[in-house]
């Protein structure tokens, strides 16, 4: 799995090549612009300009009101990237969806704090209910 260290030097690697690839398809990207709008960048360049090797994971919470989520972003295919679920108070977690390509995946994941491979484009939303 690696170290802390190593993991956030692929991911400084990750984000630098992503800003490169931003630049060189015309978008402009400043050194100060927080890795989380690196997505939302991402979203505006035509189909198909993003570079083979890097997805973009998609993190959101189906009702604001009752939970927040860690932020998505674009990540490395193989890259291990863990996402978190916080309830606000008198809600609790039930569960994370999962879509690719637009289909869902079979089961839901229940944990709370959900670690994974990056495979391709995810996108996972979370699910809170009443305490």
């Amino acid at each position: 799995m690696g170290t802390i260290a190593e993991k956030l030097a692929a991911l400084q690697e990750t984000k630098n090549a992503i800003k490169d690839a931003l630049i060189e398809m015309g978008q402009e990207v400043y050194d100060n612009d927080p890795f989380s709008l690196y997505p939302e960048l991402i979203r505006t360049l035509p189909s198909g300009q993003l570079p083979e090797d890097i997805c973009t994971v998609t993190v959101e919470s189906a009702n604001p009101a009752m939970g927040t989520v860690s932020p998505g972003g674009a990540a490395s295919l193989d890259m291990l990237v863990t996402i978190e679920a916080t309830p606000k108070a008198g809600y609790k977690f039930k569960q994370w969806n999962r879509f690719t390509g637009g289909s869902s995946f079979p089961s839901p994941v229940t944990a709370q704090s959900h670690t994974f491979t990056v495979t391709g484009d995810v996108r996972y939303t979370a699910i809170f209910t009443q305490a």
